[in-house]
């Protein structure tokens, strides 16, 4: 009779709002092993916290453990290496600054750079999905026969939802598409194009899929089942800014043009269902595509962004579903503005007013009865500072970047955009 034993373990990073967690290890056995033989204590993971331990007879996590080859650790998502997505800070010098407990950097007092005191420059990284896990003590198999403790390094990885995105590079700019079930089948489909923030840009395309879940959830399972569709996330490089708040869009904004035309051109696209979504630089790219472009998208989904009112006002028969926080400094009175200018203009616009709290069946009630006003612009702003979590200071940047993992939550807002058409 073999000796049971460790054979592979696999690193998982699971897609949550505010981006993917890597929150799950799988180690695999050569033969069952006995859950009631498996406790957190029974492993050790470096660098991380293993709040469950249990067997399973498959490579999934699982409610309630059983006899099985896999044994699921699952991880505190509270650990500082949990994040995938992270943010990297450096000193004028160009050396690394150490982070706190908060993610900012330990020195405060910021940087010379230009005569003018500033926060240091960062930038966001990806963190290596890989673990060494120790069994520090025997655990029963299930034949009866004990597996020994060891030692294994993760020699697989997962990443649900973002690895089913290909990747590509269009005129040097990296992007990621989801290609939906049926793509070869002679019908035409919709797609999304989702811009990212100003924080991920660079030259990793996965950045943009595991900062959070703006382009992720547009490929989840259950929305692919109501409205599949190509979703487009292209990977902005670092460098010269995308827009900026004097509402200038770079020549790079040409270039994303460019890329979308061309993903349309190679596949089975319903140009009558084409729309675009982005946050803060996104949203504001977003505006400005929209104004450049007027007769490309069916409906934009526009969030935590600001963008010239008087050239938005040209805008009042677009489908258009404007979000932010009140405790926004810039999003919030810059969409005041241009929701202003909008109604100068002769646009009808629905305002509400929502708790950024709320669960995901209030703000999908929300979503409908805004829907019953017959308009085509809309504007929710989320109360004082109720999309910043508990435990996080509620400042105008805490305001301003959690408002969009509660925005792509909210499943209603996303079946809205899917059902607008030219």
């Amino acid at each position: 009779m073999s000796e049971c034993r460790m054979i592979h373990a696999s690193a998982v990073a699971t897609p949550w709002p505010n981006g993917s967690i890597f929150d799950l290890a799988v180690i695999e056995y050569s033969s069952p092993v006995r859950n009631e033989s498996i406790h957190p204590e029974t492993f050790s993971a470096a660098g991380r916290t293993i709040e469950r331990a249990y067997a399973n007879d498959r490579p999934e996590r699982a409610a309630e453990g059983c006899d099985g080859s896999y044994v699921i650790l699952e991880l505190s998502r509270r650990d500082p290496e949990a994040p995938l997505a992270y943010i990297e800070y450096y000193d004028e010098d160009g050396r690394v600054i150490p982070t706190g407990p908060d993610g900012g950097p330990v020195r405060r007092a910021g940087h010379q750079q230009g005569g003018h005191m500033g926060p240091p420059p960062m930038q966001m990284k990806r963190r290596p999905l890989k673990v060494t896990i120790r069994q520090v003590s025997a655990i029963s198999a299930a034949d009866g026969t004990a597996a020994p403790a060891g030692e294994i390094v993760s020699d697989q990885s997962r990443m649900p939802l973002a690895e089913e995105f290909r990747q590509f590079t269009f005129d040097g700019i990296p992007y990621n598409l989801f290609i939906p079930k049926g793509a070869d089948s002679g019908r035409k489909f919709p797609l999304v194009q989702f811009i990212h923030d100003a924080g991920p840009c660079g030259d990793d395309p996965l950045l943009t899929l595991i900062q959070g879940n703006g382009a992720l959830n547009f490929a989840s399972p259950r929305d692919q089942e109501l409205h599949p569709c190509f979703v487009l996330a292209p990977q902005v490089p670092r460098g010269e800014p995308l827009t900026r708040d004097s509402f200038q869009a770079s020549d790079l904004l040409e270039r994303l043009k460019r890329l979308l035309d061309h993903v349309i051109a190679s596949y089975p696209i319903d140009t009558d269902r084409i729309y675009t979504t982005g946050q803060s630089m996104g949203c504001m790219s977003s505006c400005e595509l929209n104004i450049r472009y007027p007769e490309l998208f069916a409906a934009s989904l526009l969030v935590a962004g600001q963008w010239d009112p008087q050239r938005m006002a040209a805008l009042t028969g677009k489908n258009l579903w404007i979000l932010v926080s009140q405790g926004d400094a810039k999003a919030f009175p810059g969409m005041n503005a241009v929701t202003a200018a909008l109604e100068e203009n002769g646009a009808a616009i629905g305002r509400y007013w929502w708790d950024g709290k709320a669960s995901e069946e209030e703000h999908n009630q929300a979503v409908q009865e805004a829907l019953a006003d017959p308009v085509h612009i809309r504007y929710t702003v989320f109360t004082d500072s109720s999309v910043v979590p508990e435990g996080t200071p509620a400042n105008p940047g805490s305001n301003h970047m959690s408002t969009w993992p509660v925005v792509y939550s909210i499943s209603a807002l996303r079946d809205w955009l899917l059902s607008q058409s030219l």
